[in-house]
C-alpha cells in the first residue's frame, strides 16, 4: 500500500496485532538502529517534500512563488502618508 503510494481501505486496524513480519521487522529496524543523527536526516527529507508540495500546489494554482518563502505583508489601505520629520 504505501511503497506504490497507492491507499487501500482495510477493515482491519493498523497496530501491532495486525501487521505483518515485514512490518515488524521494519518497525524492530526503526526502534533499534536509528541515531540521532539519522532522525535529523529523515525530519530534514520529510520537510523538504513538504515543502516542494507546497510549492507545486502553489504554482498548480496559479500563486507567484515567493523567492524569500515570505508572505508579503498586505499595502496599506489608504497608504500611509509620508512622515513630517
Amino acid at each position: 500500500m504505501y511503497a506504490t503510494g497507492d491507499f487501500i481501505e482495510s477493515g482491519q486496524p493498523f497496530n501491532a496485532e495486525n501487521w505483518g513480519p515485514r512490518t515488524a521487522q521494519y518497525m524492530s529496524c526503526i526502534i533499534e538502529d536509528l541515531g540521532e543523527r539519522q532522525w535529523g536526516s529523515l525530519f530534514g527529507m520529510l520537510s523538504a517534500f513538504s515543502r516542494q508540495i507546497i510549492r507545486e500546489e502553489a504554482a498548480c494554482n496559479g500563486i507567484p512563488e515567493e523567492p524569500s518563502g515570505r508572505v508579503p505583508l498586505p499595502h496599506s489601505d489608504p497608504p500611509s502618508s509620508p512622515r513630517d520629520d
